[in-house]
């Protein structure tokens, strides 16, 4: 079931950007998945860009797209802000993020349910535009309202191991947020 929320992620991140439809089909398939596999099929990568949207305050992002200069090649660390939508989760400001997540839509973070399980949310302050946890200075927090578990979940399986995170205020969309 990770590799289900990692693939929802790609589908958001990479090939639909900021789509809202394509963020409901994902919020749908959290509350209602399939009781079947769909076959899988491979698609030739796509060459276009991800368009510019408005979003978070009327700043502007380019949704999807990592701010990279150069490929990561044996293990290097990543640039600064090269992947935006990554965020962090902590118990609280200052602290050292304990889990990740990633930005779908101004309000929500996809995260894995076996870091939020049993959890309230005021147990969990998320953490982004951050790069350098150990350097404190350039990262923003941000209130989890709600916790939004997938029903089935299984922690003794991990089976549909992941959960939609509610922020109380919206995130600001910038080079170092955007989902």
């Amino acid at each position: 079931m990770l590799l289900k929320a990692a693939l929802l992620l790609s589908v958001v991140g990479y090939g639909q950007a900021c789509n809202s439809a394509i963020i409901n089909d994902i919020f749908a398939s959290l509350y209602n998945p399939p009781t079947t596999m769909a076959p899988t099929t491979t698609m030739p990568p796509t060459t276009t860009m991800a368009p510019t949207t408005t979003g978070g305050g009327g700043s502007n992002c380019t949704c999807g797209q990592a701010n990279k200069v150069a490929k990561i090649v044996n293990g290097v660390e990543t640039e600064a802000h090269e992947y935006p939508w990554q965020v962090g989760l902590t118990s609280g400001e200052g602290w050292t993020p304990f889990c990740g997540g990633s930005i779908i839509s101004e309000t929500s973070i996809l995260t894995a349910a076996h870091c939020t399980a049993g959890k309230s949310p005021g147990d969990i302050v998320i953490l982004y535009a951050e790069h350098d946890t150990f350097d404190a200075g350039d990262g923003t927090y941000a209130t989890v309202c709600a916790i939004n578990d997938h029903a089935d979940y299984d922690d003794s399986t991990l089976e549909y191991d992941y959960s939609v995170l509610t922020l109380c205020s919206p995130i600001t969309y910038s080079e170092k947020a955007s989902p």
